[in-house]
């Protein structure tokens, strides 16, 4: 069966109580719907929730689903003297044929439930919106905190880096000035170095004109022997001639 329902709300519906076989107020829901083009009117009970405990009054036995052609069945909707009340003349046979159609004639009585019933309902309503969006916010709170640890482990991760880094920056820092120092070390010993073979060049030179000096003195010297030895040859001759 295909149906579609049109509106819903909920009423308080006399019913016979099995029971104290007295009349009694039980909650009923009253939907239309259409099904293939017919409207049918639903009088059935609410679905049994823990939280609609307290909002009507609790009935003593379900109450049956009861369903009303609008068109063959409906006589009228008679209002009451109390305006939250009212009667449902319905014909209990849907076959507009049946002989008997005209004797079954029935009523249902119905009644609005009081402002209160509403209140509270409104009120719990509020309440369980309140406590979906506590549940929210304590879910986003979770997934904050949790987001705030893996944050702050990141956090920590980064300062060890950073530590690790700046210990290694030091180190390099320290070796770098040690090698400058070797540099300095190794330019100051090649500036002695290049100086001292300078002046050894420098003495090197003096030795070489000193040695050039020495030699031109040896050949004047050997010539001045040569020609003092040829001056005593000659005397020699002189002295020894006479004799």
């Amino acid at each position: 069966m295909a149906v579609s329902g049109l509106c819903g709300i909920t009423l308080k519906r006399k019913v016979l109580s099995a029971e104290t076989k007295l009349f009694e107020w039980h909650p009923c829901i009253c939907t239309i719907v259409a099904d293939h083009g017919t409207l049918l009117l639903l009088l059935q009970p609410p679905a049994r929730d823990e939280s609609d405990d307290g909002q009507l009054e609790e009935d003593d036995g379900e109450a049956e689903t009861m369903t009303i052609n609008l068109a063959s069945q409906l006589i009228e909707v008679r209002p009451k003297k109390s305006k939250v009340r009212c009667e449902l003349e319905y014909y209990a046979s849907t076959n507009t044929a049946d002989a008997s159609r005209d004797i079954s004639v029935r009523t249902e009585e119905l009644m609005a439930p009081s402002a209160a019933v509403y209140s509270s309902r409104a009120e719990l309503h509020i309440l369980q919106r309140v406590e979906a969006a506590l549940r929210e916010l304590e879910l986003e709170n979770a997934q904050a905190k949790a987001r705030e640890r893996e944050l702050n482990q990141e956090v920590q991760r980064l300062r060890d880096a950073a530590r690790v880094a700046s210990a290694e920056r030091k180190h390099a820092e320290q070796e770098c000035r040690h090698a400058r120092r070797e540099v300095d070390a190794w330019r100051r010993a090649t500036q002695s170095a290049e100086a001292a073979a300078a002046q050894l060049q420098e003495q090197l030179g003096i030795a070489r004109e000193e040695n050039q000096l020495l030699a031109g003195e040896k050949l004047r010297l050997k010539r001045q022997n040569s020609e003092l030895l040829t001056q005593v040859h000659r005397l020699d001759s002189l002295v020894y001639g006479r004799f």
